[in-house]
């Protein structure tokens, strides 16, 4: 049971290494203002994230993914 625990802890450290992250903000196109809870989507894969009541996001990507 040891050596499973072990191994689920690896490939999350794993999965998080090799990650990269998106960081932005997203405005509104006239007023510039930030847009609260706003879907934010990678095209072409299933990562999205919403963003908060400042317009911003963070979104973890797995590696190899062209953004």
């Amino acid at each position: 049971m040891k050596s499973l625990s072990t191994l689920t802890v690896f490939f999350l450290f794993a999965s998080y290494v090799w990650s990269q992250t998106i960081h932005g903000t997203v405005l509104d196109a006239q007023t510039e203002k930030p847009l609260g809870h706003a879907a934010v989507q990678v095209a072409g894969t299933l990562a999205g994230t919403v963003t908060n009541e400042n317009g911003e996001f963070d979104l973890r990507m797995p590696e190899g993914k062209d953004t």
